[in-house]
């Protein structure tokens, strides 16, 4: 038995694996008992964004009202998700201790991954949806307040977007350069790498030891951002390398890529690919990866631990 009392404050969190038809039964939830419903960051949302009772991703970074929206909660539901990394593993500061946290899910294997949870209960989320849409209850201030929250985020950003269309850019964070070993202006916003546009805002180089956990994140992320990999040993790996090398030599292919990247980007393929992993780990020393953890833990609030072995 789930019970809710006055003035509590909920949140729920939906998988996309959730049971056929609980979609309409999910904003129908919402939108009756004014419950801010939010999406984990990594599946398909299953309400559109026009849906009344949709905030946004539970993800601080992707969306910034959800971290208020689950700090502030008394009583957190998640349906069909899982306690994994994304979402601290239930643990604070992510969920804050003075919240109760409920996962539901569909099967006593999900479960296994929400021990973590105040309470968990075995159901199926549309039927879960459908008992709690029968509460005569609503959260109208809770509701409004997050409201208020996703239109001052989405108007700020949108001022922040037309400013980008008329040529402002911040700062880009580089390329990686096959030859030079290294991260190099990106030629498609000279000027605009992320060292440039720091000495000329604070008249110095960047430097120190967060700058140097900076770099190694970012050498990992502008030499490789997006990857596709196969297990080493697989059947396909030679046909699919051979059919990656033809498309790049496909004029028309090359500008359709182009245009969804904004511009001309190197490619790794194969043995080219495997030599860039060797040389990010090349990189690697206990210092950095120290302070690597170290932000991760005291600033983005995420769990993160050393690994020795990365260093052999």
């Amino acid at each position: 038995k789930i019970e809710i009392g006055g003035g509590v404050r909920t949140f729920e969190s939906i998988q996309k694996y959730i049971s056929s038809g609980a979609e309409k039964i999910l904003g129908n939830a919402g939108k009756k008992l004014r419950i801010p419903i939010y999406n984990v960051p990594y599946h398909q949302k299953l309400l559109a964004e026009n849906d009344d009772a949709y905030m946004g991703l539970a993800d601080f970074h992707q969306y910034h009202p959800s971290k208020s929206a689950i700090q502030e909660s008394d009583l957190i539901l998640m349906i069909g998700g899982r306690l994994d990394n994304q979402m601290n593993f239930g643990n604070p500061p992510f969920f804050p201790s003075s919240s109760t946290l409920i996962c539901i899910n569909g099967s006593d294997e999900e479960l296994g991954y929400n021990r973590a949870a105040d309470e968990i209960l075995m159901s199926d989320p549309g039927a879960f949806l459908q008992k709690l849409t029968m509460l005569e209850m609503k959260w109208d201030d809770w509701f409004k307040k997050q409201k208020e929250r996703r239109k001052h985020w989405v108007d700020e950003w949108t001022k922040k977007i037309n400013k980008f269309e008329h040529g402002e850019i911040w700062f880009t964070q580089g390329v990686y350069d096959k030859k030079k070993k290294q991260i190099v202006t990106n030629p498609n916003a000279e000027g605009y790498d992320f060292d440039t546009v720091f000495e000329k805002t604070w008249g110095e180089a960047p430097k120190g030891e967060l700058y140097e956990a900076y770099r190694l994140v970012q050498f990992q992320n502008d030499s490789l951002q997006k990857g596709l990999w196969v297990n080493k040993g697989a059947k396909h790996r030679d046909k699919l390398v051979k059919a990656l090398r033809k498309m790049l030599k496909d004029p028309e292919s090359l500008a359709i890529i182009a245009k969804a990247s904004g511009g001309n980007y190197n490619w790794a393929i194969g043995e080219e690919a495997d030599q860039i992993v060797l040389d990010q780990r090349a990189m690697y020393t206990e210092k950095k990866l120290k302070d690597l953890v170290w932000w991760f833990n005291n600033i983005f609030g995420w769990k993160a631990e050393f690994k020795p072995q990365l260093l052999k």
